[in-house]
């Protein structure tokens, strides 16, 4: 499998959306498609749900991770005249941003 997601001219070359990540206000700064994060981080506490509300704040409402995951992922065309939902979402000490 080819990790790169660019190729040889700069140009992307993933079909899926990727999200800049980073942590500890870019002390660790990643490049992920949802599979190669949930990979990455399934063992950490980024996909726990145990908690009474979801960390993460969304159009107003608390969400936990993955659900947060599944709005970056869709392109609703009507909210954002065709184009993907690119703001920045931060919960404790990592941000999240859909960047393709």
């Amino acid at each position: 499998m080819n990790k790169c997601l660019v190729d040889a001219n700069g140009d992307i070359i993933a079909n899926t959306p990727l999200f800049l990540c980073e942590w500890n206000s870019g002390d660790n700064t990643e490049i992920h498609t949802r599979e190669t994060l949930y990979a990455r981080y399934k063992d950490t506490n980024l996909y726990d749900t145990d908690d009474e509300y979801g960390g993460w704040l969304y159009k107003g409402n608390h969400i936990f991770f993955n659900p947060l995951l599944d709005e970056l992922s869709f392109n609703n065309e009507n909210a954002f005249n065709g184009r993907f939902d690119d703001e920045r979402y931060t919960n404790d000490n990592m941000s999240i941003q859909r960047i393709y």
